[in-house]
């Protein structure tokens, strides 16, 4: 027995070692996981069809792999490919193809969101614009009537001048026509004392005449 043991460990030490690769059981029913390379030992398991194992070494006509709960034993090569089954291709292609539906519906729902933001963004921009053409309505209108009080108030300045011109020719005019009042006045006064004293005069030679008259009438 010990014997035994000894040219177990010999064989598994002798076993070509090589790199960790994945393999599937091919198209057998049930392949049996030996503890050994060999058809006598105990088998640890059942792999069906299509079961993915990681294998970990060679040795003649049999592989040691790994099973993915962790078991490791020994299968014969011929029943192992690197090739992966077409169940796996088919159902990493139905995922793939899933997965690109689901991407396919996200950019439906993305170019959705899309339209709508666009057609909102088109109707802000509707509105900005008519907003903007308010603003620019009450702008020139504003301006319109600025430019109207601008010119009120220029004329306003004119007028305020010509009131002030108007007011001071008025004063002149006031002055010369009191001066005139006092001119006519003073010459309607010396008017009367010269018509007075010509009609004081007229009277006197009257009265001087009258005396002579009658001196000549008298007899000597």
């Amino acid at each position: 027995m010990l014997r035994l043991s000894f040219l177990l460990l010999g064989l598994l030490l002798a076993a070509t070692a090589v790199s960790a690769e994945t393999g599937y059981v091919t198209d057998q029913l049930v392949l049996t996981l030996r503890s050994a390379p060999t058809a006598e030992y105990e088998i640890l398991d059942h792999l069906k069809t299509d079961t993915r194992v990681e294998i970990l070494g060679e040795e003649g006509k049999f592989l040691r792999v790994r099973t993915t709960d962790g078991k490791e034993g020994y299968v014969l090569r011929q029943y192992i490919t690197d090739r992966t089954p077409k169940k796996f291709t088919i159902q990493k292609q139905a995922q793939q193809i899933e997965q690109l539906k689901r991407q396919l519906a996200a950019a439906s729902d993305d170019n959705s969101q899309m339209r709508e933001q666009l057609a909102a963004l088109q109707s802000a921009n509707a509105r900005l614009q008519e907003e903007l053409a308010q603003h620019k309505a009450r702008f020139d209108k504003t301006s319109r009537q600025y430019q109207k009080l601008l010119e009120a108030s220029r004329n306003l300045l004119e007028l305020t001048q010509e009131r002030d011109r108007l007011r001071e020719e008025n004063g002149h005019l006031a002055t010369e026509v009191e001066r005139l009042k006092e001119e006519n006045a003073s010459l309607l006064t010396t008017g009367s004392i010269k018509w007075f004293l010509a009609g004081a005069g007229v009277l006197f030679f009257g009265w001087i005449l009258g005396k002579l008259s009658r001196r000549k009438r008298r007899p000597f």
